[in-house]
């Protein structure tokens, strides 16, 4: 089984064999969030010393041969000058949906705590809006789950 330190450090761990990362990489970090889109892990948020507001991106079909992570939110704000980047955030939550990763709640600096719905397309890697559910029956969350 994986696990998100291995992951983080270099390693994807499958029965029987690991499998070593090339290249940049996501740094270590806590209170993030990891999802799986067909063969594609993408992990974004989190904290190390910082609030960390990055996506990233790992494809993991072939096992012979080392991964490469991609730091999608670098690559296409330099690919794209209006390229819209939701505000650093941890212990949020995100699920995937068809080809939509959603991602609710967290903090962000301060610890303030975050009431909106972040939308990151898988296909595009565009982070499409942000929704806020100020005075709603949604309140701010933070270090929970959903499935």
């Amino acid at each position: 089984m994986m696990s998100r330190e291995n992951i983080l450090n270099n390693h994807l761990d499958f029965p029987g064999r690991s499998i070593l990362a090339i290249g940049e990489k996501p740094s270590s970090r806590a209170l993030f969030s990891m999802t799986l889109f067909q063969h594609t892990l993408f992990v974004y948020g989190g904290i190390k010393s910082d609030i960390l507001g990055e996506m990233w991106c790992c494809k993991i079909n072939d096992h012979d041969q080392p991964y490469k992570w991609v730091n999608v939110t670098k690559r296409e704000k330099k690919l794209y000058q209006n390229y819209y980047i939701p505000n650093p955030r941890f212990g949020h939550t995100a699920v995937l949906h068809k080809d939509e990763i959603y991602i609710f709640g967290g903090r962000v600096k301060e610890g303030k705590p975050r009431e909106d719905l972040i939308t990151f397309n898988v296909h595009t890697f565009k982070f499409i809006n942000e929704t806020c559910f100020c005075k709603s029956e949604f309140s701010y969350r933070r270090h929970h789950i959903a499935e």
